[in-house]
């Protein structure tokens, strides 16, 4: 079963065409989505579960979307597996695509 979860209200931000396109690639792939985006500042937008991984995503628009301080922080800090930037469709597709390879070779 697909489902989208959220955590707290979904706010939208300039970068909305570009996380539908890509929780759409997600869900047509057969992963699952936490939408984080409501969460406190600097928090990532998605952690994506496919193939019994999670990865975390952060969307950008491809032209001009930038980190804000924050964002840089906790990406700079963070402990767990890196946290991706994804632009739009191709780097959704690649990710899906590292994950997928990940869990065939069974490094979680």
């Amino acid at each position: 079963m697909r489902r989208r979860l959220s955590w707290g209200s979904v706010r939208r931000a300039k970068s909305d065409a570009i996380a539908a396109e890509c929780d759409d690639i997600v869900l047509v792939h057969g992963g699952s989505i936490l939408k984080l985006d409501a969460a406190r500042d600097g928090v990532p937008d998605r952690v994506i579960g496919y193939h019994g991984l999670n990865d975390v995503w952060e969307y950008k628009d491809p032209k001009k979307g930038r980190l804000r301080p924050a964002q840089e922080e906790l990406i700079e800090n963070w402990r767990g597996a890196p946290i991706r930037i994804v632009r739009g469709r191709d780097d959704a597709l690649e990710a899906l695509a590292y994950m997928r390879e990940r869990a065939r070779k069974g490094s979680l």
